[in-house]
C-alpha cells in the first residue's frame, strides 16, 4: 500500500477566494492566524509521520540485534571465562618461574 505525500506546494495551492465583505483588523488578523497554524500543522504531520517510520525501523533492528545478543550471552560468557581461566594460569606460571628464578 503506496501512500502518497503531496508536496506542500500542491497541498496548499493558492486559490482565489470568493468575494468575502470587508473584514476588521481583528477577523483579518484571525484568518491570518488561523491560516498559519494550517500551515504549521501540516508540516508538523509530515515531519511527525517520517520520524516514526524512522524510529519504528530502528526499534525493530535494536530488537532484532537485542534477541541475537541475548542468544549468544551463555556462549560469550563460557568463553570470557575461559579466557580469564587461561589468563590467570598464565599469570601464575609467570610468578611462580618468578620464584625460583630469585
Amino acid at each position: 500500500m503506496a501512500t502518497r505525500k503531496r508536496r506542500r506546494q500542491e497541498a496548499f495551492e493558492e486559490q482565489p477566494e470568493p468575494e468575502a465583505p470587508p473584514q476588521t483588523e481583528e477577523e483579518q488578523a484571525q484568518a491570518q492566524l488561523d491560516k498559519e497554524q494550517e500551515i504549521w500543522d501540516s508540516i508538523r504531520e509530515a515531519h511527525y509521520e517520517g520520524q516514526s517510520r524512522q524510529l519504528h525501523s530502528r526499534l525493530y533492528r535494536l530488537s532484532h540485534v537485542g534477541a541475537i545478543a541475548i542468544e549468544q550471552l551463555p556462549l560469550t560468557l563460557q568463553r570470557q571465562l575461559s579466557l580469564m581461566r587461561q589468563l590467570e594460569f598464565t599469570r601464575s606460571s609467570f610468578v611462580h618461574k618468578i620464584h625460583f628464578a630469585v
